[in-house]
């Protein structure tokens, strides 16, 4: 029979040679593992071909397969039918980690487009797979990845990388090989560790007084976007793509239903649902100032130097030189932190029940709202002045005596 079947790589557990036993195939003496590849080295047309899967390009991952390819190889060469084009590594190329890849972000892409995804998510997948899924699996097949080589991966991350962003990581990474799955490019999805991510105590939030410090040092052209977002808790990307048609003076509410992906416009928000609340009553006469309700399309605010909707760089830089002219520049305060953290947190510290502060942010459950719970310790502190022991019993080491 023309051809020799070969294996790929040594023994994972020892790393020596596997051996061939007749009847057992190859097998690694010591460990009694495998080869979890093989290859039919065969001579044609005066060169040596290497055969790595069949014509499906299902691998030869056993041995038993590997001869069975052998044995239709050797009837093909027989009956004159034979064409080594049809199984050699051109035709593999499709496998390849990094084609399954853009195959992948293609449709990432397809699905902004469609304006199911925003475009920083898919953002975020892209700079995912050039700095970490690439430089790691290559060109490496990926039907032969498995969760040895799934920890291998995660051994190879750098150690400033937090839990958080590791948890991410391997949240797309596991969606790529998903999809690979459901396009039959492979058989089954390999395991994936789990990624323990400690509970996120450090919100940051400003009150009302270090707000209007910053408003204050503003450019008053730029203002009015601040002073919203301030007042009415909702995410810059939605305050920069709120249109007239969004404003109901009738019955005094803001409809928000669609939101910036940094530049990019989408017609839905981040939760893919709209959500209602209501003008502040001190946002109201800047509303009615300068609202064209007979241009429903038209945005509510522009910056006044492009006569465009603000950018999502443009609107950074203003705040940070709004942090740096209040002597806040070294607080690392995002707009985010300061507007929707310090308008969640004021209400909760005002004892306003987390029902409706979630309502307010557009939450789809209360679970997303409770972590601003403990942002109310300024109120218990004054909660719990109300209880009193001055006229009960005393206690050994107490004084409760009245002052």
């Amino acid at each position: 029979m023309k051809g020799a079947i070969r294996y790929r790589g040594n023994c994972r557990n020892c790393g020596g040679d596997f051996l061939f036993i007749r009847k057992l195939g190859f097998i690694c003496p010591e460990c009694k593992t495998r080869p979890e590849r093989f290859y039919l080295d065969l001579p044609w047309a005066g060169k040596r071909v290497r055969i790595y899967s069949d014509k499906q390009g299902q691998p030869l991952d056993t041995y038993d397969r590997a001869r069975g390819l052998q044995a239709h190889i050797n009837a093909e060469i027989k009956s004159h039918t034979f064409d080594p084009s049809r199984y050699l590594k051109a035709e593999l190329s499709r496998f390849y980690f990094s084609a399954v890849a853009q195959i992948w972000l293609k449709e990432k892409l397809k699905e902004v487009e469609q304006g199911l995804k925003a475009y920083s998510y898919v953002k975020e997948l892209v700079a995912y797979n050039d700095r970490y899924f690439g430089p790691f699996f290559k060109d490496k097949d990926i039907r032969d990845i498995r969760r040895y080589d799934i920890d291998e991966f995660k051994a190879s991350f750098p150690a400033h990388l937090s839990p958080k962003t590791i948890k991410n990581i391997f949240i797309a990474l596991k969606n790529l090989f998903i999809t690979a799955h459901r396009k039959e490019i492979i058989e089954r999805v390999p395991s994936f560790p789990e990624i323990h991510v400690p509970e996120y105590t450090g919100w940051k939030w400003i009150d009302a007084e270090t707000q209007v410090k910053i408003l204050d040092v503003i450019a008053e052209k730029h203002r009015a976007i601040f002073v919203f977002l301030f007042l009415h808790g909702c995410r810059p990307g939605e305050a920069r793509a709120l249109k007239a048609k969004d404003i109901d003076f009738q019955t005094g509410t803001i409809r928000i239903r669609r939101t910036f992906s940094l530049n990019k416009l989408r017609e839905t928000t981040k939760q893919k649902r709209q959500n209602i609340i209501p003008i502040h009553p001190e946002f109201a006469p800047y509303l009615k100032e300068h609202l064209k309700l007979s241009l429903p399309e038209a945005f509510i605010f522009m910056n006044p130097i492009t006569g465009k909707p603000y950018n999502d760089e443009t609107l950074r830089k203003i705040w940070h030189r709004g942090l740096k002219a209040s002597n806040l520049e070294k607080s690392n305060l995002r707009l985010y932190d300061a507007s929707r953290h310090s308008f969640a947190s004021q209400l909760v510290n005002s004892s306003v029940p987390l029902n409706i502060v979630s309502k307010l942010l557009g939450h789809s459950s209360l679970k997303m709202t409770q972590r601003y719970a403990h942002e109310s310790i300024d109120t218990m502190k004054i909660a719990i002045q109300n209880l009193s022991l001055s006229s009960k019993p005393t206690v050994s080491g107490l004084s409760l005596a009245k002052k």
